[in-house]
């Protein structure tokens, strides 16, 4: 139970820091920097891993 706890608290962290970039450095188009969307594309990597979802059977919710 705790290991849920300690994933839920490591990407609630990387979230907020996330969105802290973004607010400070996103171009006036609104549209993430490349390093911002490898960001959010290593936190799915990072939450697939903890919860053991296949990336390949279950591509990103966006499917980009």
């Amino acid at each position: 139970m705790e290991e849920k706890h300690n994933i839920r608290q490591i990407v609630w962290n990387k979230v907020w820091k996330l969105a802290e970039d973004i607010h400070m450095n996103t171009d006036k188009s609104g549209n993430l920097t490349k390093e911002q969307e490898e960001k959010i594309e290593a936190l799915d990597r990072f939450l697939c891993g903890s919860l053991d979802i296949n990336r390949d059977e279950f591509p990103d919710p966006d499917y980009g």
